[in-house]
């Protein structure tokens, strides 16, 4: 309501988080929104982030598909998941 949206996340360590949001406002267009923030607690180990060529995963009895409209660099890119019971 009153156009606000909230939501609790679980963060798996301190550190800082770079958030988005993506949304279509009634009558207007696809907007993406993104903002840094602090999580408290220690920081948690850096890893360096590896491709998966997987795009279909099952979380919590749902399977999630991924599909994308392209992977090059420097283009627009829609993503399409597709969400259904395992």
């Amino acid at each position: 309501g009153d156009g606000k949206f909230t939501t609790n996340n679980a963060f798996p360590a301190g550190g800082k988080y770079k958030m988005f949001a993506d949304f279509k406002p009634v009558g207007g267009s696809t907007t993406t929104l993104s903002e840094w923030m602090d999580v408290e607690g220690k920081e948690g180990e850096h890893a360096a982030v590896r491709p998966d060529a997987k795009l279909v995963k099952v979380v919590n009895d749902k399977e999630i598909e991924l599909a994308l409209t392209s992977m090059k660099a420097k283009e627009d890119v829609t993503l399409t998941f597709d969400i259904r019971d395992a």
